[in-house]
Order: structure tokens, then sequence, then C-alpha cells
């Protein structure tokens, strides 16, 4: 006789659920897009595996980049490096296998980069089921913050911070949510994502302030557990930073010296890097905000005030910051810790949203578009917006040619790349660029400092045609020479001063002709579609090219 087994409830198939397909989806393709602020967590576990530990001298030689840093004879890190910890496990696995770990620290760092990202998917699942009315409510929710919001398109994309800290976060809500025994897991949860990432700082006191009013009873626990990572942290920045009070990153006051109300206004709606822009599902988090401080039933807990306070200083820290777009990057990757904690807070203003019709609907629109804002990011980015953005931050507020339009432009010529929409975005695709007179493949130096403010690829100019950038080399002046096809045209250079060029790269020195423009009228009968290219000639001879450029000029 057959035994009939009851089904899995949803509450136990659930999180799994939100793992596997969060897990899946992310590794879609396998793009990883790191930077400079990822190396050193790519590296650090064939460090510790060659056991040179923390010191990464086996990877440098001569001037030391960015993310490095020379202290008491030592290469280290010039971020936290318990991300980099984290990414061991996967190499350890590798390692075991026989795959040669630097030549694809790439991918295994991307396997680990997607599934903290997905864990965080997991846990926060686990949180939401403690705020939401039913499981398939969590579950939504759970989907919304894996795909609406920059955990996709940039926690699991590249080992930046952020993803070992919106897993941190995920733990440390759901122990919140959860009460009683599991509180202190929250003070380890929260001490793991401040020594990741200082700022969190921002989350994790008022959050260790609600534990002191409501959960006294645990305070003890969540305190010892808290302290554990912090004892890590001090032995780590004595033995290698010099300092147990070092904060083991290169941060300093002068990075918060920017304009509060630019920056805030920035990380929130500007049109390249706003949250409420790449993220707009998060705008109903506003009155769930002011819903949060009305009075609460007796025996009901207020954490959600507590959030929105987090939410609050956490915006506040990085209005400060002096880059607060986050440099070469996509959306309000700063803020990405944000994602977590505005989750909550939406999902518990639900029950409001779905008595309205029209409120359902804007969230609706609001959830599709935060989508697609981060799919093209996971998907799309680099679109070439950040080309030059450190020297020219007044881009960010530009809405023509903005981030999610040229990885739009991008998406459609990668899509449908025989269309005539793809050619309205990419005109002269036949056509050649000009011939170049001072390069050759011997002469080719990329490092030669310089860039091309305008014209952007793919755009339509009308009237007379402006060329305009810089280029300067630590060495001295550098020629520029401009060529257009398919008319054979080459404009003269005029050179003029940069003191913005000047003011970033103090040393490249005098930059009083570093800027270089050439303006063109279009000739009668000329061609409709064009190719710029740019060669750059340093000193010394050698020869960078740029472009080349596609537009279409008309009338």
């Amino acid at each position: 006789m057959a035994v009939l087994r009851a089904p899995i409830p949803l509450r136990r198939l659930a999180p799994v659920i939100a793992f596997f397909v969060s897990f899946f989806v992310y590794n879609i393709g396998f793009r990883y897009v790191g930077s400079g602020d990822t190396v050193p967590a790519e590296l650090l576990p064939i460090s510790l595996l060659h056991r040179h530990g923390f010191d990464f001298r086996e990877f440098v030689s001569g001037d030391l980049p960015y993310w490095f840093r020379l202290v008491q004879g030592r290469v280290v890190s010039n971020y936290p490096v318990l991300t980099g910890l984290l990414n061991l496990p996967v190499y350890v696995l590798a390692r075991l296998a026989g795959v040669d770990l630097y030549a694809h620290r790439f991918l295994l760092s991307m396997l680990t980069a997607s599934l903290l990202a997905a864990l965080s998917v997991f846990f926060l699942e686990r949180a939401l089921a403690r705020v939401c009315r039913t499981e398939k409510e969590a579950l939504f929710f759970a989907m919304v913050y894996a795909f609406g919001t920059t955990v996709w398109s940039v926690a699991s994309r590249a080992l930046f911070q952020h993803g070992a800290s919106v897993l941190f976060l995920s733990i440390a809500l759901w122990a919140l949510l959860r009460e009683g025994r599991t509180i202190p897991v929250a003070g380890l949860a929260l001490g793991l994502a401040v020594v990741n990432r200082p700022t969190n700082v921002a989350i994790a006191l008022p959050l260790a302030i609600y534990v002191l009013r409501y959960e006294r009873r645990w305070l003890l626990g969540f305190t010892a557990l808290a302290l554990l990572p912090a004892f890590f942290h001090f032995w780590y920045a004595a033995t290698y930073w010099g300092s147990p009070l070092s904060l083991a990153q290169d941060v300093s006051g002068a990075h918060f010296a920017g304009s509060l109300g630019r920056g805030l206004a920035g990380i929130l709606i500007s049109p390249s890097r706003g949250l409420f822009v790449f993220s707009p599902v998060f705008l109903f988090a506003i009155p769930a905000g002011f819903a949060a401080f009305r009075p609460t039933p007796p025996g009901v807990k207020p954490l959600p005030r507590y959030l929105v306070v987090a939410v609050l200083l956490t915006l506040l820290v990085y209005a400060r910051w002096t880059m607060w777009w986050g440099g070469h990057t996509f959306g309000y990757r700063l803020v990405t810790e944000l994602a977590p904690l505005l989750t909550i807070l939406v999902a518990g203003y639900w029950p409001r949203i779905v008595q309205s019709k029209a409120r359902l609907v804007l969230f609706g629109l609001c959830l599709a578009f935060s989508v697609y804002a981060n799919f093209i990011g996971a998907m799309v980015f680099p679109s070439g917006f950040n080309n030059n953005l450190d020297l020219q931050p007044g881009h960010l507020w530009d809405l023509r040619n903005s981030e999610l339009e040229l990885s739009t432009r991008k998406l459609i010529r990668l899509a449908l790349p025989n269309s005539r929409l793809a050619a309205a975005f990419q005109p002269a695709r036949g056509i050649a660029p000009p011939p170049t007179v001072w390069w050759r493949p011997e002469l080719d130096d990329d490092s030669i400092p310089g860039w091309i403010d305008g014209p952007l690829d793919g755009s339509s100019v009308r009237g007379p045609l402006e060329i305009s950038g810089w280029a300067r080399s630590v060495e001295g002046d550098v020629d520029v020479r401009v060529a257009i096809a398919p008319d054979g045209l080459v404009p003269a250079v005029e050179h003029r001063p940069r003191p913005d060029v000047q003011h970033s790269l103090p040393q490249l020195g005098d930059c009083s002709r570093a800027g270089w423009r050439a303006v063109v009228e279009r000739p009668a009968g000329a061609a409709t579609e064009h190719v710029i290219s740019i060669e750059l000639k340093a000193p010394n001879g050698h020869v960078r090219r740029l472009g080349p450029i596609r537009l279409r000029w008309v009338p």
C-alpha cells in the first residue's frame, strides 16, 4: 500500500526558492564586473593559501595602485579584508580540484559574490516572513529585494564589500525579528557588518539601542558576540596597520567634507546615481517611515522606527562623502546596504498599498522600472557613462546621456544589432575609422592620461561639431590629432587650461595646456554619418588612440 507524503509547506520551501532562484539568475552569463576596489578580495585567498598572510607583495612591483598600501614593509589592502576571507572557501575547493587560482580568480570571485548576495536573499526572506501577512508575500518581497535593487546589479556582480554587508545585515534583521534566543546572533552579524565596512556603524548603533531598550534580557549575549569580530579587527589593525585603533582603511575626516545638501540630493534623485531613480519601489519607504512613528499596539516592538533612524544616519554619512557618487560604478552602490532595511519597511506597509488601486498600480510601475534598471546594470553595464566622470561630476545630473539612457542604447544595440532602432543609436556602423598617422603597434600606450569630453558615441549633433577633451603626461604636454571620416577632415586643435584636471591629478604638473578642442562647421553636402578618431602623442613618442566615436551630423 502506497504511503502518501504530506506536501512540503511553503514556509520551508520559500527561503530555498529565494536562494536558488536568485543564485541562478545572478550567475547567468558569469558577468564579473570588478574594479580596483575588489582586487584585494580577489587575491587574498591566494596569498593566504601561499602562506603569505595578509601581505600582497607577491602581486605587485613598482608603484602601488590605489587599492594597496605600504605599511611597515608590508603591502596591505586599502580596504577591510573580511570580504576576502569569505572568498577563501571557494578558492580552497577550486585548489582541491586542481584549478589555477590566479587565472580563474574572476570566475571564483563571481561565485563568491553571487553566493553572498543569494544568501542575503535567503535570510531576508526569513526576516520578511515575520513582517508579512503570508509566506507568499514574504517570498514576493524577497524577490523585490533580489532583483529590484543594486544587490543584483552591484553586489552580485563583483566582490565589493556590499555583498558581505547585506548578508550580515539580513541575518541581523532575521535574528531581531525572530526575537528570543536569536538576538545575540544579531550582535555577531552587526559586529561583522561593521568590521567589513566601518560606515555600517550607522546601522548597527540604532539597532543596538533597540536591543538595549526592548531586548535587555539578551543584551549581554548580544554584546559579547558583537565584540568577537572587533577582537579580530584589533589584531589585524595592530599587526598590519600599526595600531589596533586604526580603521585598517585609508579614511580620514577630509573624505567627509562634501556638501550635505548636494550629496543627499545626489544619492536620492540624481539621474545616474539616485536611490529613487534606480529603485523607485523604495519611494514607498517614505510613507512607511512616517507610519513607523505612529503609536503601536500593546506588545508590538517598534523595530521599524530604528530602521528608519538607521537609514537616515547612513544617508547623512554618505551625503557628506566628497565623492558621493562612488566613482566609476553603477547606481547607488555606496548605499546598497540600505536595501534590506528599506525592503522590510516597504513590506510592512504593503497592507496599506493594496487598499488603493492607484497605489497598487503605482507600486507595480515602480517595481517594473526597478527590475529593469538593475537588469541593465547586471547585464549591460558598463555603458561608457563613467568615462572621465570624476573630472566632470556635473554629468551625474544630465537627463540626456544618463547612465540609464546610455545603458538602454547599448542594450538595444546588443539585442537587436541589425534593426533600424539599433542603427538610430549606433550611426556610421559601415564607415571605417580614419587611418592613424602617429600610432603604430610598437608605440601603443594606453597609460597616457587623457580622455574625450564630447561628443558621446552614438549621439546626434546639430550645427557646429565641437570635439573636446584633455590630455597631459607627467613628462610634459601631449600633442593631439583629430581626424573625421569619411570626409577626411583633420581640424586644427587648440589647447586651453584645465584647472579641474590639475586639481584632481596634481601629479601631472602644469595643466595650462592640458585641455584640447576642435570645432568643425558641417561642410555643405557632407555625409550624414561620421566617425571620429583621436591620437594622443606624449613627449616620449608613445601614442594613445581614443575612439572611434560614431555620430550622426544632422542639419
